[in-house]
């Protein structure tokens, strides 16, 4: 925040107010009021994301009911270069034996760019949730690949490669959260939504 306010007032940047219990609804009318962007309410942190001239952030930073000022940056899916390996490799490296838990019962949650249906989680993807497009339910896709690809790592069952490629827990329940887009880039803001 302090790079950006060097750069020309009248720019508008998009922040997260974290803002004082009780204190976020008359907040949000002021800015509203003022003619800034609302992008998104976040209760669970008590939090309001907008999009405000850099030269308003030295006045919402001396409210006593603002707790803090975050930039909404905008986030990348990115892989680190590696060489091809099979389950037993992955499954070795985390410790994990042919007896290990497989994640029957149990649900995890992949953040990212969504997750094609592939035969390799079975009817394993319990819910879809879109928030590309405001946190819609709907059918599972993955228009970027990447969340597919960690899906894949952490409940893939292996049957499209006979079992050579299988995820460290091939039995767990997929609940999807799409938050990056076809390029996947995404919002710090879609994340916390």
């Amino acid at each position: 925040l302090q790079a950006a306010r060097q750069r020309d007032g009248s720019v508008r940047l998009g922040v997260i107010l974290q803002i004082q219990s009780g204190r976020r609804r008359p907040i949000r009318q002021q800015l509203e009021a003022n003619g800034f962007a609302i992008r998104a309410e976040h209760p669970l942190i008590n939090a309001i994301s907008v999009e405000v001239p850099i030269n308003a952030l030295s006045g919402l930073a001396n409210r006593p009911d603002v707790l803090s000022i975050s930039i909404d940056a905008t986030l990348r899916a990115s892989a680190a270069p590696s060489t091809a390996s099979n389950s037993s490799v992955l499954r070795q490296t985390l410790g994990l034996t042919s007896t290990s838990p497989r994640g029957v019962g149990a649900g995890v949650a992949v953040i990212d760019s969504g997750i094609y249906p592939s035969p390799d989680f079975e009817n394993r993807i319990t819910a879809f949730y879109d928030f590309t497009h405001g946190g819609v339910a709907s059918e599972p896709y993955d228009d970027y690949g990447h969340g597919t690809h960690a899906a894949g790592l952490i409940g893939g069952a292996g049957l499209l490669s006979n079992g050579v490629l299988q995820g460290v827990a091939p039995s767990v329940s997929l609940i999807v959260f799409k938050v990056l887009d076809s390029s996947g880039a995404g919002l710090v803001s879609t994340v916390i939504s």
